[in-house]
């Protein structure tokens, strides 16, 4: 509701004057925090994930490592990353994701329950970007 009361003078009278918008939205739970999202699906605000830019950026890193022969094995990525094998193994398949959604994401312009919890967690990213963008909430 957005009173107008201020704005008009006092000789108007006692009318209230006010706007009423319904918007419908929803709370949802990404991680340990709390996002408002608002029907149409994208993100309103284009706030960039920094943990999943990162991860993209790490896949492509270690994938082209791997492909270039610089890195023979995921195993060797984990131990010069310190991390573990598995993560390694959930992270990779993020190198191969459509440009069109690699680029909404460097900008925020992703669907606002794509975070890299949801990616990892995965069980298969499809290879075909078409299938990549339905099954990820972009529109195709």
């Amino acid at each position: 509701d957005l009173s107008l009361a201020s704005l008009v003078s006092t000789e108007a009278g006692e009318h209230v004057i006010s706007i009423t918008r319904y918007t419908p939205m929803r709370i949802k739970r990404r991680g340990h925090e709390m996002r408002l999202i608002v029907e149409g699906g994208m993100a309103a605000g284009a706030t960039i994930d920094s943990t999943l830019v990162n991860a993209i950026a790490r896949a492509h890193a270690w994938s082209e490592a791997l492909l270039s022969g610089s890195i023979a094995t995921m195993a060797e990525i984990a131990s010069r990353n310190n991390v573990s094998d598995s993560y390694v193994k959930k992270i990779m398949p993020l190198a191969f994701l459509a440009p069109d959604i690699v680029q909404a994401i460097m900008v925020g312009k992703q669907p606002a329950h794509l975070t890299t919890q949801m990616l990892i967690r995965q069980i298969d990213i499809p290879l075909d970007w078409q299938a990549q963008r339905r099954a990820l909430g972009f529109s195709a």
